[in-house]
């Protein structure tokens, strides 16, 4: 019996700014300065190993925790599905990105949980304007 190659992520992040500059963050990581909005964020989850037939579900949870009045107020801000997605954030606050995948070999109906992997976080001042 032939055995089938296991799917890996090595997931990542591109922030890019108003004025069209970006920034790469792979998971585990932090951004080193904060950013301006709106921000749009572009997720990837760098896949690879993915032989024909075998099915992989990625997720991403984007919790914000911000300032209100005051208060440290955090939400779960944004939850998208699939391998590749991209979003305009407008709101500041610091960022927290998990993203998890599983998958299910060709042949098998198992789902299997990929490796976990750190959050990426990041920071967005309010605007300007």
């Amino acid at each position: 019996m032939l055995s089938a190659t296991v799917p890996s992520s090595n997931a990542y992040i591109v922030l890019t700014d108003k004025t069209g500059n970006n920034d790469t963050l792979y998971v585990g990581s932090a951004a080193s300065s904060s950013y301006e909005a709106p921000l749009t964020v572009a997720f990837d989850a760098g896949l690879s190993g993915v032989e024909p037939g075998t099915s992989v579900f990625c997720e991403w949870r984007v919790v914000r925790t911000y300032d209100d009045d005051g208060y440290q107020r955090e939400e779960q801000y944004l939850i998208r599905q699939g391998e590749h997605s991209e979003i305009e954030i407008p709101d500041d606050g610091m960022f927290t990105v998990n993203f998890a995948y599983s998958y299910k070999l060709a042949g098998s109906d198992e789902i299997v949980p990929g490796e976990e992997k750190n959050p990426i976080k990041f920071t967005i001042d309010g605007s300007d304007l």
